[in-house]
């Protein structure tokens, strides 16, 4: 165990972690802590909040035998929870680590058994469990390559320059096809790039659109907007514009990680792990009746660890209702 040095507990900075629990869990420290093993170890000082990394947690734990998992917070509860096969495991690790300062976390861990579990926020689903969970759903990784990420990212920079940004109040945009219109949600359905033979998407996105076409049962779009959310920036609810757009709606995810959240009319909250490169495609009920949208935030929550975010491209595929053409949702509040 190189990375641990000499013993330095530290008394009074406990106390204070134990008051501070105490204190946000609404339970007395002796209903909080165990004063014998559990399988479930506290780290009272070891946190997002407290300037630790999910990374950094997990490898300081994981060289322990029977190590199962780690459960973080996001705000301001200042420890993590660390879950073990068994009782001995846990305090095999609680031995080596309770009171020592680690390397990697450059600080003196201080660790108790937990007598008593709080609720973890609720896990993002993530790949396959995005389509098994959400009904209207598709979800596919690593649709592009990682080359094709980079050249697309590179294109968009040099497309920006060239005048196509639009900037909106929390991020940049770029319109292809046709342009959207954020102040009547509708769009200017004179096009904008426009050929003898109609709307003329740009060449760059053939690849990705023949490979849509040939992968799913979407037809080919017509409409493209780029999002660009420097780190933190998210997008409120919202469900893309029934007057304006047939479905399904997709989204190709660059360069960043992001999880997006769905809310269905009752409230209920499901939220999906988009990775840089995959591909979403939201049809029927996602698409009609769930609103979608990505809070505000610069790390996300995921499999218990704090994961922090990165700039993030969004390529959003759509295709115009023709007009006269009614929505058929049949939805009381459809935003027609």
């Amino acid at each position: 165990m190189s990375m641990i040095k000499k013993f330095q507990d530290k008394p009074k900075k406990r106390q204070i972690q134990l008051e501070i629990l105490s204190r946000l869990e609404n339970h007395s420290i002796e209903e909080l802590i165990s004063q014998q093993p559990t399988k479930v170890l506290i780290a009272l000082n070891a946190s997002y909040d407290s300037l630790i990394t999910g990374s950094q947690l997990h490898s300081t734990f994981n060289i322990f035998p029977g190590f199962i998992k780690i459960e973080m917070f996001l705000g301001s509860k200042p420890y993590s929870y660390i879950f073990f096969k068994s009782d001995d495991d846990a305090n095999n690790a609680f031995q080596h680590l309770n009171g020592f300062k680690s390397d990697v976390l450059n600080k003196v861990l201080l660790l108790e058994f937990a007598n008593w579990i709080p609720t973890f926020p609720s896990r993002v689903l993530i790949n396959k469990e995005i389509n098994q969970n959400i009904d209207g759903l598709t979800y596919i990784s690593d649709f592009i390559s990682q080359s094709e990420e980079e050249e697309l990212v590179r294109i968009l920079k040099v497309e920006g320059d060239n005048g196509r940004w639009e900037c909106l109040q929390k991020r940049l945009v770029q319109h292809y096809g046709y342009k959207f219109k954020y102040g009547v949600n509708d769009v200017d359905r004179d096009g904008i790039d426009v050929d003898d033979n109609g709307i003329k998407m740009p060449e760059w996105t053939d690849h990705i659109l023949n490979r849509l076409i040939n992968q799913t049962t979407t037809s080919k779009p017509n409409q493209l907007t780029v999002n660009y959310y420097v780190t933190g920036n998210g997008i409120p609810f919202h469900n893309d514009s029934h007057f304006a757009f047939i479905s399904p709606i997709v989204v190709v995810s660059l360069s960043g990680d992001i999880v997006m959240d769905f809310r269905y009319p009752n409230g209920q909250v499901k939220s999906c792990l988009l990775q840089a490169r995959s591909l979403l495609i939201m049809d029927g009920y996602a698409r009609y009746t769930i609103e979608h949208g990505i809070k505000p935030r610069k790390m996300d929550l995921i499999d218990g660890l704090v994961v922090e975010r990165s700039e993030r491209w969004s390529l959003t595929f759509r295709t115009i209702r023709d007009i006269g053409i009614p929505c058929p949702c049949n939805l009381d509040n459809c935003n027609k």
